[in-house]
């Protein structure tokens, strides 16, 4: 029974035990929380390459992903650089062309996994460049 009061005492009045145990909880809750599966859905832009420098694409915006993957690893994920890359090497003259999107034209860490995309084609419209937009592209891209 004595030793009963006694670690009782212990455990109530020492005031470094119950700060230890508190950032020991702190530590393993925050070491779980990294580990844990989420999901996440995203608004990620275009990316066209391969297209000739006298033709304009117009099309929407921004591509829906619905990506899982463990927390950390979404933490190490820059998402400024998160991008859907269509090459457009086969077109050469203007006019509306459909184009369907593949899971490898997003390009991801290979802990992330992509669960959903939408759309998955895409209606371009390829027009010829006014003669001063290309000018102003060039101008842009020399300063």
């Amino acid at each position: 029974m004595k030793t009963n009061l006694k670690l009782r005492s212990i455990t109530i009045n020492n005031h470094w035990l119950k700060v230890a145990s508190l950032l020991f909880g702190y530590a393993f809750w925050v070491m779980l929380g990294q580990l844990q599966v989420i999901e996440l859905n995203l608004k990620v832009p275009l990316s066209f390459y391969g297209l000739q420098n006298n033709l304009k694409v117009d099309v929407q915006d921004d591509i829906d992903v619905h990506l899982t993957g463990k927390r950390i690893d979404f933490y190490n994920l820059d998402m400024s650089k998160l991008a859907v890359h269509v090459n457009l090497d086969n077109i050469k003259t203007d006019g509306k062309y459909n184009i369907k999107l593949l899971s490898q034209n997003i390009f991801l860490h290979n802990k992330i996994k992509l669960l959903n995309y939408s759309p998955t084609n895409l209606s371009l419209l390829v027009t010829l460049q006014q003669a001063s937009d290309f000018a102003k592209v060039a101008t842009d891209k020399q300063g």
